[in-house]
């Protein structure tokens, strides 16, 4: 193969490689965005809340990184997964 084929060859599909890239962006940023959403969405609507501040469950020390979330409603993900590790998952 020429120096000039393989040059044109890595110059198409670095440009193909970069109009995919372009593409991509904005879907996976309108992926995330929706996503977040719904799940804030739907963790609203339960109105699941995490123990109170004096609560026995918070004093514990299994359940340290859920004193950050005393007495709030959980809305995002980080929340929920904190419930799910450290609340739901200890017996």
């Amino acid at each position: 193969m020429r120096r000039r084929a393989f040059g044109l060859i890595l110059t198409v599909t670095g440009v193909m490689l970069a109009l995919g890239l372009l593409a991509a962006g904005p879907l996976l940023m309108w992926g995330y965005s929706y996503a977040n959403g719904m799940v804030s969405q739907q963790l609203s609507t339960q109105k699941i809340g995490f123990p109170a501040k004096n609560s026995a469950a918070t004093k514990a020390a299994a359940f340290a990184p859920m004193r950050q979330y005393t007495g709030q409603l959980m809305g995002t993900g980080a929340q929920a997964e904190v419930d799910a590790n450290y609340f739901i998952a200890n017996p």
